[in-house]
Formats: C-alpha cells, structure tokens, sequence
C-alpha cells in the first residue's frame, strides 16, 4: 500500500481529492492541515475512522513536525493543494522538492 501526504486536505480541493484517492486507491493517507479559515474538517466527517485515513493538525512551514512526518509515515506522493509558497514556506517546500517527494498539483 502507498501512503500519500496531502497538506491542506482539509480544504475544499484537499477533501475531495482525499475522496477520490481513497476510493479509487489502496492508498493510505495522512492529512496535514492547519485549519485556518479554508479547512473545514466536516467535509471530511465520512471518513475519520477510515484506518486507511490519517488526519494531523499543524503547519507546513513547521520543519520539525514535517521531518517527523516523513520519517515516521514515509510517503510515497505528496500533494500540496493549492500551493502557494509564499504562504505556506517556500523554504519546506523547496527542501521537499529537493528530495523528490513532493508532487506539485496546480489547482485550475
């Protein structure tokens, strides 16, 4: 099984790309959302006992909590959604991209 990190999966495009991946997927998914005024946890409500399905609050610009993450869960993908770097660390993101584990998916 694959396990994808998604940040902002709390958000309007983050939700319903989480839906769609767990239902077309054997995929495990960790969420990583911040909550600020585009999260909305309810839209995520159908799925919160889902063991395929793991949701953490905090800030990807928090490099400690993003390297436990990633050692911990060990992702295959991750999704940025949407992605804004001046708002959510360009410097995470960049170290991200770096490692090639980050997969960019611009919202249209």
């Amino acid at each position: 099984m694959h396990t994808v990190l998604v940040t902002g999966g709390a958000g309007f495009i983050g939700s319903n790309f989480i839906h769609m991946t767990l239902s077309l997927n054997n995929a495990s998914i960790i969420n990583l959302d911040k909550l600020t005024y585009a999260g909305n946890l309810d839209s995520l409500d159908d799925i919160e006992s889902n063991p395929q399905y793991t949701f953490i609050q905090g800030d990807i610009c928090d490099q400690a909590l993003v390297s436990k993450i990633l050692s911990e869960y060990r992702p295959h993908r991750s999704f940025t959604l949407p992605l804004n770097p001046m708002l959510t660390g360009q410097l995470t993101v960049r170290r991200l991209l770096s490692k090639r584990i980050l997969t960019v998916l611009f919202p249209c």
